[in-house]
């Protein structure tokens, strides 16, 4: 909000409704001229805009050439998270060209456009009226035969007669169109004709509420931003845009002002984005390296000087209140701070709070001599930097600098009878005093590292020492990184130097500062804790922080190319003994055929799974197999075998990595190209997200599960939510649940938007963790357990964001739209419809607004998936099925998680309940979530699924998904319809209560 805004108060919020961006850098603003990218250099910028948040990415024009269709199959193949779109003309050509450029696409639309105007019917397509209207219907409906998302642009229609724009878009909307974009296609609109054409088109195109209305605004008159945030207003609920403007002659509405435009004055746009503000900057610059178009310095938002201050007067005012002259703060972008620019303009005020920010303080009267000799130097200069304020200050007062800094290294050895290896250090403390130590040591190293003790006074235990040359030549720049454990802490530094004995001194001096930055500071997070522990680099203006990464899961689907790259540059995998990796998105799970073979859906699941497997032999890669009693979803054999443990730093190329903040490890998903990265590197850039803190008291209902639980969650702060942040979850009833459920919490984090989810470690946790083949074993296991119990946010500790849950008001809870956001109590009539969003959703469900949910017919259920694949869910399922039967109508699927949980839940006798209740058992693997594997939803059916995606199409095309907990999901099963667990249970079993609170009882007590 505005600093200037009056406070309001509201006494009943109102919902703020959800507006799409659609980036279309990568085809219109790859138009623009010296802005044109390698297939590369498109892929590297997709997955950044995925990254983003981007809702959807308009990935090329097919039809332009057959490179570009190289381009987009190769996007199509990696990118997730976003909506792919290919443009085309109302023209069959075009359009197939497209279908062939998104064939096996996550998510995909098609986006086909026509001129509208007077001018451009008569002299670019020389048609009449009826013939625009013609062409367009056959383009959408030719669209529609290969995709359920279907845009339809009208090019020019800003100066298209608003009669005959009515008449297109009705014909669009009648033949399918599920966005109608109405382009001011040479920037010549003011905002509020802009306005007005949008409210007087929802006002009149027929069936208008079926279609999301969309602007695209040019800004040959610099009013892109300005006419884009009047058609919002005027009721588009999806914005066409470029990073940084960019696009044909003067460019397009710039995402970066937009957004932020909905952001700062969201209490008068009443809007919200899904964007990642924090990944402005940087994906900003990274469009200006790979086009070589450089943002100009007063740009808004991402220009150098968007959050620079010189004038002494502003400085001032700055350093006082920052809303004096900012409205925004500068971090919330991706900046790392406003910049108070030393120049000749500054003031004496901005000079002091400078010298304080770098840790070099003086008195007042230190203050003026330094002040005069740096008004001497900004007039020799444009600007004066902090090494020239250090220079300034520390050319007389050695005393304040900061941390532990190494002055001088000495070392000698030798072979044979009589040399010890021997080191000294000199180096400043965080006090300013100088200390110098020697030591003797096993070796030059040992001997360093011994000194540097005794000079820090930090006793330092060393777990691992690495050194590794990151240039080439005589002068070669070598790398050492050196992980250590106080106090049960496992720290990581790194240093950097031509000489290999200085490099190893700064990394352990890395460490020594971070540990002393965190003993001087305020109570931390246990996200922070988890961060500090792994930083290898601190992020920057220029670039982000680089993580050290303890556990990387790997599987056949997003492998492929990163290995690939891996290879075209001749690297290794850094760490292989670190990665670990499996077969389950692709994987049949059906039986063997006759022959033994495994009956894959399509031939390229099979090459999938044997470059993997070929991949995995070449680099020393341990692969769960499918002859391995340790195969499984990645994010179920991970915790299952101990790989996963609190404190650690995981990735894995898939969305739901969040699974393993179960364990108190900070778990990121990542893209095909951060695959590449940590595998070469064993590190992972990141930008540090905010924190928010969700804690939920109180004891969970009947029939409530951990499923409820996090999709109630959702519900409450919306499917962004979390975005830019990492949830810790906390609470009584966090406490209470078991680790199968903590999983299915952390797991569905990133479904509100959030980077990881979190839960602190605990005797639960290890408990869980005693025993696991890969878990430390005997006395290392209780030392890890005492390292472990550190792991928890420190009392006092600052989150970014808080929300609280009280249980009670947690009842049994699925999904009713097409996003995990749009979610009900089963009990409770569905919502009437408040949006577009949510007319759309409940028209492609075929749900009405207000109706019950309980009682629609189901056709298909599925048991499974990294949610709610696990021991705890199947014996919720097999506690309703026992003695009972499916529904005819119902198809049913059990999918065990993974080969051990199959013979566990075998070993019980769950698949016989399966079975003989008419449902199907399947082999471990991924199944019905993804649909890329045979196991599909038939256009139309509607499944309940214990899933965690119910986007249009994510389970099979046309189908029809709602998410549940395996307990609710197998009452639906036999009952043949939506039905609340509570009320079935009471009406099978009216006396005692019906079930326990807690779900993993439930398989005992639920019986006919």
């Amino acid at each position: 909000m505005s600093t200037h805004e009056p406070d309001v108060v509201i006494t009943k919020p109102v919902p703020a409704e959800h507006v799409r961006i659609f980036d279309t850098s990568l085809r219109d603003g790859e138009q623009s001229p010296g802005c044109s990218m390698t297939a590369p250099q498109k892929l590297r910028f997709a997955h950044a805009l995925a990254d983003l948040g981007v809702d959807v990415i308009e990935v090329g024009f097919p039809a332009s050439s057959e490179a570009e269709v190289e381009a987009t199959r190769r996007i199509v193949r990696e990118v997730r998270g976003s909506t792919l779109a290919a443009l085309a003309r109302c023209h069959a050509g075009d359009i197939q060209a497209s279908v062939r450029a998104l064939e096996g696409a996550e998510d995909a639309r098609m986006h086909v456009f026509l001129s509208t105007s007077p001018l451009h019917r008569e002299h670019k397509l020389g048609l009449s009226k009826e013939q625009v209207i013609e062409r367009a219907v056959m383009g959408v409906e030719m669209a529609r035969r290969y995709f359920d998302d279907v845009e339809f642009s009208a090019e020019d229609a800003l100066r298209t007669e608003p009669e005959f724009l009515v008449e297109v878009c009705s014909a669009a909307i009648a033949a399918g169109a599920t966005t109608l974009n109405i382009p001011d296609t040479v920037g010549y609109t003011t905002p509020a004709e802009i306005r007005a054409l949008f409210e007087y088109l929802r006002a009149n195109v027929r069936d208008a509420e079926r279609a999301v209305f969309s602007a695209h605004c040019h800004d040959d008159l610099g009013l892109a931003v300005a006419n884009s945030l009047a058609a919002i207003e005027g009721g588009a609920r999806q914005v066409e845009c470029t990073i940084n403007g960019i696009g044909e002659r003067a460019g397009n509405c710039a995402l970066e002002e937009l957004v932020m435009a909905l952001n700062v004055r969201r209490s008068y746009f009443n809007a919200t984005t899904r964007i990642d503000t924090r990944r402005l900057v940087p994906t900003s610059r990274l469009l200006s390296r790979i086009t070589g178009m450089h943002v100009q310095r007063n740009k808004a938002i991402v220009g150098q000087n968007a959050f620079a201050h010189e004038s002494g007067i502003h400085q001032h005012g700055m350093l006082k209140h920052r809303g004096t002259y900012e409205i925004m703060r500068p971090q919330d972008v991706g900046w790392e701070e406003s910049q108070m620019v030393m120049g000749r303009h500054s003031g004496r005020a901005a000079l002091s709070d400078r010298l304080q920010t770098l840790g070099l303080a003086v008195d007042d009267t230190r203050l003026n001599e330094v002040f005069e000799a740096f008004k001497v130097l900004a007039e020799k200069k444009r600007e004066v930097f902090d090494a020239d304020l250090e220079t300034l200050v520390l050319g007389t007062d050695a005393s304040v600098r900061r941390g532990f800094r190494l002055l001088r290294v000495h070392s000698s050895t030798g072979v044979g009878d009589g040399w010890l290896p021997t080191a000294s250090v000199r180096l400043t403390k965080p006090c300013g005093a100088v200390a110098e130590e020697a030591a003797v040591g096993d070796g030059p190293v040992h001997a360093l590292f011994a000194a540097l003790s005794r000079a820090t006074e930090i006793p330092l235990e060393i777990d691992s020492f690495q050194i590794s040359s990151i240039t080439a030549g005589d002068d070669a720049q070598g790398q050492a990184s050196v992980v250590a454990t106080l106090d049960g802490v496992e720290h990581t530094g790194s240093g950097t130097s031509t000489d290999i004995l200085e490099a190893s001194a700064l990394a352990w001096l890395d460490i020594a500062n971070r540990i002393h930055r965190a003993g001087s500071g305020a109570p931390r997070t246990l996200f922070d804790k988890l961060w500090d522990n792994h930083l290898v680099s601190a992020e920057s203006d220029a670039s982000p922080a680089v993580l050290y990464i303890d556990l990387h899961l790997i599987h056949e689907v997003t492998t492929p190319q990163a290995f690939t790259e891996l290879d075209a540059r001749g690297l290794k995998v850094r760490r292989p003994e670190l990665t670990k990796g499996t077969l389950d998105h692709s994987t049949p799970t059906l039986p063997r055929n006759a022959d033994g073979s495994l009956p894959y859906a399509t031939p390229e699941a099979e090459k999938q799974v044997a470059t993997l497997r070929d991949n995995a032999a070449r680099h020393g890669i341990e692969l769960f197999d499918f002859d391995s009693d340790h195969r499984g979803i990645v994010h179920v054999i991970g915790p299952e075998l101990g790989l996963t443990q609190p404190g650690m730093t995981v990735v894995c190329g898939d969305s739901h990595t969040a699974t393993h903040g179960a364990f108190g490890a900070l778990a990121f998903g990542i893209g095909t190209s951060e695959v590449g990265h940590v595998l070469a590197t064993q590190c992972l850039l990141q930008r540090k997200p905010h924190t928010l803190a969700i804690t939920i008291d109180g004891q969970l209902g009947p029939s409530v599960t951990a499923k409820d639980l996090i999709l109630h969650v959702i519900g409450v702060i919306g499917v962004n939510g979390g975005t830019g942040h990492v949830i810790e979850y906390r609470g009584s009833a966090i406490q209470g649940l078991s680790m199968d459920e903590r999983m299915t919490v952390c797991n569905m984090s990133i479904e509100a938007g959030a980077r990881a989810g979190l839960i602190a470690p605990d005797e639960t946790t290890f408990a869980y963790l005693r025993g696991k083949p890969r878990a430390p074993q005997g006395e290392a296991f209780e030392q890890a357990v005492a390292r472990w119990r550190q792991l928890r946010s420190d009392e006092g500790a600052r989150f970014d964001r808080e929300v609280r849950i009280d249980a009670a008001d947690i009842r049994p809870t699925v999904t009713w739209g097409t996003h995990p956001g749009q979610v009900t109590a089963i009990d409770m009539p569905l919502p009437p419809s408040a949006s577009v969003d949510d007319t759309k959703a409940l028209a492609y469900m075929g749900f009405t607004g207000g109706q019950p949910l309980a009682g629609q017919p189901v056709d298909v259920v599925f048991i499974g998936s990294c949610t709610n694949s696990r021991l705890d869910d199947l014996r919720q399922a097999a506690g309703i099925l026992r003695g009972r039967k499916v529904h005819p109508r119902v198809r049913m699927l059990v999918v065990p998680g993974s080969v051990q949980i199959k013979r566990d839940a075998e070993a019980e006798g769950i698949d016989r309940i399966v079975l003989d209740a008419g449902a199907e058992w399947r082999e471990p693997g991924c199944s019905m979530c993804i649909a890329m594997n045979g196991d599909l939803v038939a256009p139309g059916q509607l499944a309940v699924s214990t899933s965690n995606r119910n986007f249009e199409g994510r389970q099979g095309q046309g189908a029809r998904t709602v998410l549940a907990s395996p307990l609710t999901a197998a009452v639906c099963a036999v009952r043949g319809e939506i039905t609340d667990p509570v009320a079935f249970l009471r009406e099978q079993n009216p006396s005692p209560p019906a079930v326990d609170a807690q779900p993993r009882t439930i398989a005992a007590e639920a019986t006919p």
